[in-house]
Parts: structure tokens; C-alpha cells; sequence
């Protein structure tokens, strides 16, 4: 029997790191779900040509709300900078660069 990858519908922060992604663009309003820990926030982002589903933590959910507002459809539609970062667990996680995402807004980088 053959059977094909599972590809998760989650942007991760090793596909982020593998794919050289810097930015995502947010297509959705942020909404809550039940996770494996409890609840978190996800909304859907354009990475490159595609659709993923990203899970905000709580560190670039705050630097969101400092940026937009706390109203997560004021989100939709704006470009974040992010980096990935090796966590403690070794795994990678994706912040939002919060230095490039107030000089996008002010209209220093593009």
C-alpha cells in the first residue's frame, strides 16, 4: 500500500525557516480554538502563494495589538515581518519583528 505525507494546514516555524518566509499576510480575523494546551489564537495568513493557518502566541499577539488595535479584524489584510526563533525545546517558533512592523507602518521600509 502507498501512502502520502501529511502536510499540516499549520504554518510552523521550521516551514518558515525552510522557506526563507519573512513576511505573512493576514486574511482572516483571529479567532480562538481548542489546542492540545488549552485555547489559542489562530487566524489564516499568505505566506509566499499560500494558505496557512497561523497560531499566534502570545508574544506577537501583543505586539498586534500594540501596532492594530485589539480588534483582530483591524488585522486583516496587513503584511507582518516575522522571525524564527530557537526555542529553549529546540524547536523554532515564529515572533513577529516588532522593530520592522512599526517602521513598515510608519512608512520607513516597504
Amino acid at each position: 500500500m502507498k501512502v502520502e505525507k501529511t502536510v499540516s494546514k499549520y504554518l510552523s516555524g521550521d516551514y518558515a525557516q525552510q522557506n526563507n518566509i519573512s513576511e505573512l499576510e493576514i486574511l482572516t480575523e483571529a479567532k480562538t480554538e481548542d489546542g492540545e494546551f488549552g485555547l489559542k489564537l489562530v487566524c489564516k495568513v499568505k505566506t509566499n502563494d499560500e494558505e496557512l493557518n497561523w497560531t499566534i502566541n502570545p508574544t506577537s499577539k501583543n505586539a498586534l495589538i500594540d501596532q492594530f488595535g485589539d480588534d483582530t479584524a483591524s488585522w486583516i489584510g496587513k503584511l507582518i515581518p516575522i522571525d524564527v526563533a530557537l526555542m529553549a525545546n529546540q524547536k523554532r517558533a515564529i515572533f513577529i519583528n516588532a522593530e520592522n512592523l512599526k517602521k513598515k507602518q510608519e512608512g520607513v521600509i516597504a
